[in-house]
């Protein structure tokens, strides 16, 4: 699904952020991203989210190289890619149901089709009551899981997500992982990069750790087994 061949990026005259990044995530699979502050978590996250460039190696995604697309082809890509942010990057000036609807509004879907899937994710993410609400009405978690259901209206492939938990109390956290533990049930890729102890110690999916540029699995130590990354 996802393969990254000695990647490196590189901001102005800077030493590289990334250097030789090289793994492979399987179809289907679910991997959490760990390292230090710092260290390039993000910066690999907008570079598989295609909102960034590598400064050099290649990024396979759909059987395509898509670290040498040209402007026009990305878009289409992107499609097949949800984002979900530490900051929720909603519109504030827009209701809980028109920021889900957004991707397909865009798209231009017609609207009696992308009415009827935000009515679906909004039972989903159990927020029919706040259909109509600003996200200044909203808790943390509440507009995490708009985040969520906006992330996924378009039926992603991938899921890539930036610290979703990092600004929610442990209640609120499991409610989210939840709603990324369904999605991989389903058949997506989930990719989230996070610092949280408590994911990790939990977590049985795989565990990558990017330090010193670079990225590695991470062992355990438990009786988990833990699966070499495909």
């Amino acid at each position: 699904m996802i393969t990254c061949q000695h990647v490196f990026k590189s901001y102005a005259s800077h030493q590289p952020i990334l250097r030789d990044v090289n793994f492979s995530l399987r179809a289907g699979g679910y991997y959490l991203l760990t390292g230090r502050s710092g260290a390039g978590k993000s910066t690999l996250l907008n570079i598989l989210s295609l909102n960034m460039l590598p400064s050099q190696g290649d990024v396979f995604m759909f059987g395509q190289n898509v670290a040498h697309l040209g402007r026009d082809v990305l878009p289409l890509v992107r499609r097949r890619i949800g984002c979900v942010y530490q900051n929720y990057r909603l519109f504030n000036h827009l209701t809980v149901a028109e920021n889900i609807a957004l991707p397909q509004k865009v798209m231009g879907v017609s609207p009696r089709e992308y009415r009827r899937k935000t009515e679906e994710l909004l039972h989903w993410v159990h927020l029919e009551h706040h259909r109509d609400s600003l996200p200044v009405m909203l808790s943390g978690g509440e507009k995490q899981r708009v985040a969520i259901a906006r992330a996924v209206i378009n039926n992603p492939s991938i899921i890539l997500a930036d610290e979703p938990t990092g600004n929610l109390d442990p209640e609120l956290s499991k409610k989210v992982m939840y709603l990324f533990d369904v999605l991989n049930q389903q058949g997506a890729t989930v990719f989230i990069a996070t610092h949280d102890p408590r994911l990790m110690e939990q977590s049985k999916h795989h565990i990558l750790e990017i330090a010193d540029g670079q990225v590695h699995e991470r062992v355990r130590p438990s009786k988990t087994r833990i699966y070499p990354v495909e």
